[in-house]
């Protein structure tokens, strides 16, 4: 099994769809295709646009989870995302002694005092006395516990603060909300491609591709 490199969870790649051109093009050199194929070829094709528009809405929403992580302190993020940007950022160990506090406190939790019912056994002053011993450990067990939580918050900030000003986080965030301008041109690209791609395979005549890419290339330019 291949290692995953840290350096590998959070890549942000350009979308370059020129290099589809020579593919496109390629489509429009074969005349022998019969209806059936062209029609295949065009399904095909509209599955094509689908996906890559899919995969480009779904990696916006994975960087804007980011995005809103460290820009919206009430935003939650998954654990499993948290891990990988400790992982990216080179934080793990500050990760690591966060989530150790967080197992403290639920450990603790389950030492919480039990309040006691009402012994109708017993007198109204024994039944008192126990209730008195009840709210004595639970203030204790409330101190204990703010204590602890206190501590779980500032091993989360730390850790937080840590990756936020991690040079590979900072870089992260630049290269996201470049990808997020970029989203909806990427989309309009997407496309475009597919209907350069679809007229090449359904268009025989060339004087006819050529007029309607024109059109295409029309609509392209306004903006």
């Amino acid at each position: 099994m291949k290692k995953e490199n840290k350096n590998e969870l959070m890549v942000i790649e350009p979308i370059n769809f020129n290099e589809l051109n020579v593919s496109i093009e390629a489509l429009g050199e074969n005349r022998a295709l019969s209806d059936k194929e062209k029609e295949i070829g065009v399904n095909l094709l509209k599955e094509w646009e689908v996906n890559v528009i899919e995969k480009i809405d779904n990696k916006r929403y994975e960087l804007e989870k980011i995005k809103w992580f460290f820009t919206n302190t009430s935003y939650h993020l998954e654990d499993e995302q948290k891990e990988k940007l400790a992982k990216f950022a080179g934080t793990e160990k500050l990760f690591g002694e966060y989530v150790d506090m967080r197992g403290v406190v639920k450990n603790l939790e389950l030492t919480c005092p039990v309040r006691p019912k009402i012994n109708p056994n017993i007198t109204v002053a024994e039944n008192d006395l126990n209730y008195g011993e009840y709210e004595a450990q639970l203030t204790k067990f409330n101190v204990e516990k703010s204590k602890i939580e206190y501590k779980k918050a500032q091993a989360y900030i730390k850790w937080f603060s840590a990756t936020r000003k991690s040079p590979s986080i900072k870089k992260l965030l630049i290269e996201l909300e470049d990808y997020l301008v970029k989203v909806n041109k990427y989309k309009v690209e997407a496309r475009d491609k597919a209907h350069l791609a679809k007229i090449n395979i359904s268009i025989s005549d060339v004087k006819i591709r050529d007029a309607i890419r024109e059109i295409v290339e029309f609509t392209k330019r306004i903006k």
